[in-house]
């Protein structure tokens, strides 16, 4: 695991309302990639195999979907535990982690990792990761969990090079043909 580092004064504080995110602009509705993996799988009645494969595309892959106003309850309710954090740049929102514990299987879910994009690649998001970990300690979680997607290779390489990895692939969690359309639901985990 990296320790991050920032060329900015940044802090990480507790986020207070839907608010915070409202007037910091962010909109969780997408993201760009230029590397997908592949899954393929072959299952007889003895053995099931999935297997990802990392493929360069020719152009990017871009992902965008609207905001659906159940996904803006959730968040509402994911803030509003008290467990969720925003990075600050003076009085600026520039970060969130949106965190959730679920004490049915001991675990805190990171739902949402966002940074606004003119401050990315400048350690918040491993200041935010840093704080989402510290918390799944103060919970007494035993594993952080989240949900990725294939064709979200930077989300991939950044959470690997945070010491996650990749620990379930759910080939039908959108849609019926996820797979075929070459979106997969990946999910990621930090064992504590």
């Amino acid at each position: 695991m990296i320790r991050p580092k920032t060329d900015l004064n940044a802090e990480i504080r507790r986020l207070k309302s839907i608010d915070d995110l409202k007037r910091g602009g962010f909109s969780f509705t997408g993201y760009e990639s230029d590397r997908v993996y592949r899954v393929e799988k072959s299952e007889t009645e003895d053995n099931t195999v999935i297997s990802l494969r990392l493929e360069k595309r020719d152009s990017p892959y871009v992902k965008k979907w609207d905001r659906l106003q159940d996904e803006l309850v959730m968040q509402k309710a994911i803030v509003e535990g008290g467990l969720s954090w925003g990075a600050f740049s003076g009085e600026n929102l520039v970060g969130v982690a949106l965190l959730e514990v679920r004490h049915w299987n001991n675990s805190l879910h990171l739902h949402d990792l966002e940074v606004m994009p003119e401050f990315r690649g400048r350690g918040l998001g491993g200041m935010l990761l840093e704080k989402v970990l510290e918390t799944a300690r103060d919970q007494k979680a035993r594993v952080i969990t989240l949900e990725t997607q294939t064709t979200n290779y930077p989300a991939v390489k950044f959470y690997r090079r945070h010491g996650y990895q990749i620990d379930g692939v759910d080939l039908s969690l959108y849609t019926n043909d996820d797979a075929k359309n070459g979106e997969v639901a990946l999910t990621m985990k930090l064992k504590l």
